[in-house]
Order: structure tokens, then sequence, then C-alpha cells
């Protein structure tokens, strides 16, 4: 019986240590491959956002059709 019990927790724990060590190992590559993408694109990105940032328009402005939108829906979520 003790033989037994002894052989059930010895394969649990190596089930667990596997499981483990296979998500160490996946979560390693995943942050690998995000570092050298992010390397790779470095580049285009940083251009994208110059460009982006040069042809914005001005965010400071809110439209008065956005301002009675905002209105009602805060009407509708606060006064109900």
């Amino acid at each position: 019986m003790a033989n037994i019990m002894s052989d059930l927790i010895v394969a649990g724990i190596n089930l667990m240590l596997t499981g483990m060590v296979t998500v160490l190992i996946f979560l390693s590559l995943l942050i690998l491959l995000i570092n050298i993408s992010a390397a790779i694109f470095k580049d285009k990105l940083s251009e994208d956002v110059a460009t982006n940032h040069t042809s914005s328009p001005d965010k400071s402005r809110i439209p008065d059709q956005h301002r009675q939108i905002i209105k009602v829906i805060n009407k509708r979520i606060f006064d109900e």
C-alpha cells in the first residue's frame, strides 16, 4: 500500500515538474521572440510615430457634436 502511494506521489511530482519546465520554456521563448520583433521593427515604429505626430489633428478641441453625445451618455448613466 505504501509503495503504491509512493509511486503516485513520485508520478505527481514528475508531472508537476514537467509542466513547470514546459511553461518556463514557453514563456522564455515568448519573451525572446517579443524582444527580437521589437528590435526588428524599432526603426519602422519610430518613423510611424513621427509621421503620426506631425499629421495628427489638434486633440485639445472637442467638437460640439461630441460634447452633446457625451452629455446624453452622462445623463443616461447618472440620472437613471
